[in-house]
């Protein structure tokens, strides 16, 4: 009888959860230690354990593809319990989907077993998102038209468009785009401009990763985007039913000028002014996700920052910016590390960190869950290595041109060294600074970490009575 009741129940369940292929049933060796974490005193925000890998219990929780991992939580079989949902990046129309996995515990005590299948709208379609280059599908929610369901969304690598999957009762509905003041179908980077803040230059719209949050207290959700330069906030200009996004502002600091993780010197900013006639990267990282959150709980939004992770002169992979109601409307205070581990090269293994802040086990106090890259040699060892060094110390390239992923393409081993015999100046490409052979094999892989949040002890007060400096033109257009 018991039998018989199994048979039942996995036949409800989606085919796709059935079939696994043969690789995901392959466990990987090697994964790092982190050291211990040490919470910057932030008074308010959660006081962070120390990360612990998300395993399944039959059989192992990562991405594959290009290897970046965005966690989200949703309830996706509505049965009451938060779901892991695993966005993924593959080059092309189709392949960037969505994993999901069910919770088969509690809220309070979550549990997976490590099976999954694709995320699906309400006719069958897989959820998916173009993306070409460097950033995969990021589930966000909100609701964003206020119809009482929850709306997926994603940002795009170009031409910047925002993927909207509106909730319903029976599902999601088929992929729309949000509107966005100055956006030309198939019109953008031919302008001769080349800005920022210019919704006419290709500039403006690559890379848009997005998170959402109401940024200036008018009940409508509005848009922040990360990426190659700046950071930046696209208000609402729509109604609470039509929602539209407006044109994109720098998000700024309490002096003027953009946010920045590592603040470029004086002598930066002019040589890069003197070559293109403008800095491009004021905030001194690229690929960066923008995730608005209340974290320290004083009821002004904050933001906590994760980008490349790819070189030295950032340590710590997720930077916290806290959030000041100023004469001038929000604005932010200096960049603080998130947490730290003393005395070490590197504080988290691996490269571009992609966060989800939840309560991932119900208790009332935010966790943080955080999708990490980490290098793999051979299939699934993973190389303690490169996983301890930034990208630029070795030269690597980032997830989405890892010589593995070509190894595959080119047919094997033999085709590959012949491609990089009749082309010397690959070798750098695919090799970087490494010799050895195996690193041709290497592969960046999503994994998941998980790290609960405890109450703080010391409460935030909310700064009051913060007169702001007026925005600096730091950056400028250039016709070309």
């Amino acid at each position: 009888m018991k039998n018989i009741f199994r048979i039942l129940s996995l036949s409800m369940l989606p085919a796709s959860l059935l079939a696994q292929s043969a690789d995901d049933r392959i466990r990987s060796s090697g994964f790092p230690v982190i050291g211990k974490i040490i919470n910057t005193n932030i008074p308010g925000a959660p006081v962070l354990d120390q990360p612990e890998l998300l395993k399944g219990t039959e059989q192992e929780i990562r991405t594959e593809k290009h290897g970046l991992a965005y966690p989200a939580f949703f309830d996706w079989n509505k049965d009451g319990k938060m779901d892991l949902l695993l966005g993924e990046f593959e080059t092309g129309k189709t392949g960037s989907d969505i994993k999901v996995y069910l919770n088969e515990g509690s809220n309070k005590k979550p549990k997976f077993s490590g099976k999954y299948f694709y995320a699906k709208d309400a006719k069958g379609d897989t959820m998916t998102s173009y993306q070409w280059c460097c950033i995969g599908t990021h589930p966000r929610f909100a609701d964003l038209d206020n119809d009482g369901y929850m709306d997926m969304l994603s940002g795009q690598y170009n031409p910047g468009q925002i993927n909207w999957w509106r909730g319903g009762k029976d599902g999601f509905q088929a992929r729309q785009f949000v509107d966005q003041e100055g956006y030309t179908e198939g019109n953008l980077g031919f302008s001769g401009v080349s800005s920022e803040l210019d919704p006419r230059s290709n500039n403006y719209w690559n890379y848009t990763s997005a998170g959402f949050a109401d940024f200036n207290g008018d009940g409508l959700t509005d848009l922040f985007v990360g990426g190659f330069g700046e950071m930046k906030v696209a208000l609402n200009v729509g109604t609470k039913e039509v929602p539209k996004f407006g044109l994109r502002k720098y998000l700024l600091g309490l002096d003027g000028l953009p946010v920045s993780v590592m603040r470029p010197s004086e002598e930066e900013i002019q040589k890069a002014k003197s070559q293109r006639g403008s800095y491009f990267t004021y905030s001194g990282v690229i690929k960066s996700f923008v995730t608005p959150v209340d974290w320290d709980v004083d009821g002004v939004l904050d933001l906590l920052v994760t980008h490349l992770y790819g070189e030295r002169k950032t340590k710590d992979p997720v930077v916290f910016f806290r959030g000041v109601q100023t004469d001038k409307g929000l604005r932010f205070e200096e960049a603080k590390s998130l947490f730290t581990v003393p005395d070490v090269y590197k504080t988290f293994p691996g490269c571009q960190p992609n966060i989800a802040v939840t309560d991932y086990n119900d208790d009332g106090v935010k966790d943080l869950v955080i999708g990490l890259s980490l290098p793999a040699l051979n299939g699934y060892e993973i190389d303690s290595l490169a996983s301890w060094g930034y990208l630029k110390d070795f030269g690597l390239q980032a997830p989405g041109k890892d010589p593995g992923r070509m190894l595959e393409w080119e047919g094997g081993i033999e085709k590959l060294r012949k491609r990089i015999a009749d082309n010397p100046s690959m070798k750098n490409y695919f090799y970087g600074k490494f010799t050895e052979e195996k690193y041709l094999t290497l592969r960046h892989r999503g994994f998941v970490y998980v790290m609960l949040g405890k109450k703080n002890p010391v409460e935030a007060v909310a700064v009051k009575g913060v007169v702001a400096k007026d925005e600096v033109n730091l950056l400028t257009s250039v016709e070309y």
